[in-house]
């Protein structure tokens, strides 16, 4: 008998030499035959049937061994492996502490007990074990590579960073250390850096997809449009339907105003989405599809990588009740415009308000003294870790934790997942839904959120009783100071804006343009230049399309209230679609200058329909294409009409709220003090109206 057993698994050498899997399984099936409790050939099974992912089939053969023997400690940590690929965590976890209990210096098991805690998103105890597996097996770099990962994902990046140096000290060709590395000095906003360091890692593996595509994505963030394109590219052509770098290079493009090519990449993606069920960042899909339900859809699939089991407790017992607001854009951008008077407006006798600063590139010391003295209390926390944040949010005591990025750049939406507040809102930064479980609420009106649609949003709903967007202007405003001639656009010709991103300006906006530019001759379009390369591409669009470039221009950026200024020279704003104006929207009506905008149904074509329902301007929202182009065209050929718009615009702006930012304030504030009321008395969350 023992002959022939060593005759089959002579064969079933050979048949794994040559990679015939079926047939080892086959022949060491006819061992177990033989021999039930033949330990080699049960093992050899048990990898067998891992190599082909089939573990349940691995977990039958590896609980035949702990009948015969329990106390094996790899069988343990091998049925804990395959129990984590069926993402049965908990069970996995027990097998760990199976093979830990007959071999307690086994760094394998502590390795893999850390993996299922990140699987938990339990990070802290993740990184425990990573480091006990350390401790026992100096050389062990699969745990170091795991406990790096931890640690940037926590922002540790001092930890990080020690790490890596010391594994590249054991093992200094490994390209995912190098990658890691770049990631950490990205992080750090240490630019070069960070290119050096992937750049390594393509020199050990020129093929490595993960340095590639951050190589491309920083390079865009560096506007070096030029490189990440060529990154990009590189990229897909090693894998086509890569997610990331196909949707980041659909971004570029559209930065750039370059439609070449750029129909079959959506086709792709939205394959990809459809068929394949794969997810795109959030931002980036609000710029391509106005489809709430997809948007819905994929948020939700992208927020539950940041779902996590362990959730802070809370009790309330503030004297005053206390605000965090968290953004990494408190100097010179869009939304503080926006939200600065809020800030100063609170009620400081019923609210204490706290200003947390995400960015790693302005510190309190670069950021208006007005607007830090607005708040009890402005914390630097761009460099800290999830753990400090989480730690600094708990000394304050937090009542509500306000969330002015979500998916947008450089937000930090993962320190949000174990709560740093009982109460915790979307706000302003990102026009829709979260996705998640750990956001509560989110600020929205009924004309951005039907009650038809609130089934497309996993947080519940505070409708402001005007609009969701605060302002720092004021109703009154004083006269330009700039002529058309200073800004170097024709004195004697209709002129049409849009100085919203070029992001927002695709093909099927600009398609819409080109139609009124061609069916009302004497007009001219004005343009935001974000780039040289975008304002090239739309010229040589428009010469393709048979309108004379000239008739485009393009102003730069420029200090606030001289971009203020220029709204006065225009005569209307064209809106984008399906990411309309929202700042650069409340800039233009507050300057007297009507927007014609085309209604979609996600919250982020809808802003400016908010703004004109509130300032009774319906009329300036369409429905359609055709309705859009036939509006504008008749504007610029009917000057009387414009003129009535424009004074009908003056008028109602003195009797709306819209500007009235103490009134919006103080409805915010009646909304939280109603959610705060609740939740002290244990009520369900509901939806807010006011």
């Amino acid at each position: 008998m023992e002959n022939s057993i060593n005759k089959i698994l002579d064969t079933v050498k050979k048949n794994i030499s040559s990679k015939e899997y079926d047939l080892a399984i086959e022949n060491l099936k006819k061992v177990i035959q033989i021999d039930p409790k033949h330990l080699v050939a049960l093992s050899t099974l048990a990898d067998l049937f891992v190599f082909k992912k089939n573990f349940l089939e691995s977990i039958n053969f590896l609980n035949k061994i702990i009948q015969i023997n329990p106390k094996i400690h790899f069988v343990h940590n091998n049925k804990g492996f395959c129990l984590l690929s069926l993402n049965k965590i908990e069970e996995a976890k027990v097998c760990f502490e199976m093979a830990i209990k007959y071999k307690e210096d086994f760094s394998d098991a502590y390795n893999n007990f850390g993996i299922a805690f990140k699987k938990e998103k339990n990070l802290n105890e993740a990184r425990k074990y990573f480091l006990k597996a350390i401790n026992l097996n100096k050389k062990y770099i699969q745990a170091y590579s795991n406990l790096i990962s931890v640690d940037i994902e926590l922002n540790n990046l001092s930890s990080a960073k020690t790490y890596c140096e010391e594994a590249i000290k054991i093992n200094s060709n490994i390209k995912e250390l190098y990658n890691s590395l770049g990631l950490i000095f990205d992080k750090k906003n240490e630019v070069e850096k960070s290119i050096s360091f992937l750049k390594k890692a393509l020199s050990l593996s020129p093929n490595y997809l993960a340095s590639i595509i951050n190589l491309a994505r920083i390079y865009l963030t560096q506007k070096d449009y030029k490189n990440s394109s060529i990154y990009f590219r590189k990229a897909l052509d090693i894998d086509q339907n890569n997610m990331k770098a196909l949707s980041n290079f659909i971004y570029l493009k559209l930065k750039i105003c370059d439609w070449d090519n750029l129909e079959e990449l959506l086709k792709r993606l939205f394959i990809n989405m459809d068929k394949n069920h794969q997810i795109v960042q959030p931002y980036i899909l609000m710029l391509l599809k106005d489809d709430l339900k997809l948007q819905y859809e994929n948020t939700r699939k992208w927020s539950a990588q940041y779902e996590t089991s362990k959730i802070n407790s809370f009790q309330s017992n503030n004297k005053k009740i206390k605000i965090g607001y968290f953004s990494t854009d408190f100097k010179n951008h869009a939304v503080i415009s926006l939200a600065k008077n809020l800030f100063i407006n609170h009620n400081k006798k019923k609210f204490d308000i706290f200003g947390i600063n995400l960015s790693n590139r302005y510190l309190k010391k670069d950021i208006d003294v007005n607007l830090i003295q607005s708040f009890n209390e402005f914390i630097d926390c761009g460099y800290k870790s999830n753990n400090e944040i989480e730690d600094i949010c708990k000394k304050i005591n937090l009542d509500f934790a306000i969330d002015m990025n979500c998916y947008t750049e450089g937000g930090r939406i993962d320190i949000f997942q174990n709560k740093l507040a009982p109460i915790q809102i979307n706000f302003l930064g990102y026009p829709g839904t979260s996705g998640s479980k750990f956001f509560d609420y989110i600020l929205a009106d009924k004309v951005l959120i039907t009650e038809n649609d609130k089934k497309h949003y996993s947080e519940k709903i505070i409708f402001m009783p005007d609009t969701y967007q605060p302002n720092s202007f004021s109703s009154s405003q004083s006269l330009s100071n700039q002529i058309k001639k200073d800004l170097l656009i024709p004195k004697e010709k209709f002129v049409f804006c849009c100085f919203n991103n070029s992001f927002k300006i695709n093909k099927l906006i600009f398609d819409v343009w080109v139609e009124i530019l061609k069916q009302s001759n004497n007009s001219i379009m004005w343009l935001l230049e974000d780039n040289l390369i975008q304002s090239e591409n739309l010229k040589k669009y428009c010469e393709n399309q048979g309108i004379n470039s000239s008739r485009i221009f393009f102003a730069k950026r420029v200090d606030y209230q001289q971009h203020l200024d220029r709204f006065k020279q225009a005569d209307l704003f064209l809106d984008t679609f399906p990411y309309g104006g929202h700042t650069t929207a409340i800039e233009a009506l507050n300057s007297d200058l009507p927007i014609l905008t085309l209604k979609g149904e996600t919250f982020q074509s809808r802003v400016s329909s908010s703004l004109l329902t509130n300032l009774n301007l319906i009329e300036l929202i369409t429905d359609s294409k055709n309705n859009y182009i036939k509006l504008a065209v008749e504007l610029s050929q009917n000057s009387d009409k414009l003129i009535k718009l424009k004074q009908t615009l003056k008028e109602n702006k003195k009797n709306s709220k819209l500007f009235n930012n103490e009134i919006y304030t103080k409805n915010l504030e009646d909304a939280l003090e109603k959610i705060h009321l609740s939740f002290t008395l244990g009520k369900k969350l509901e939806n807010i109206y006011l």
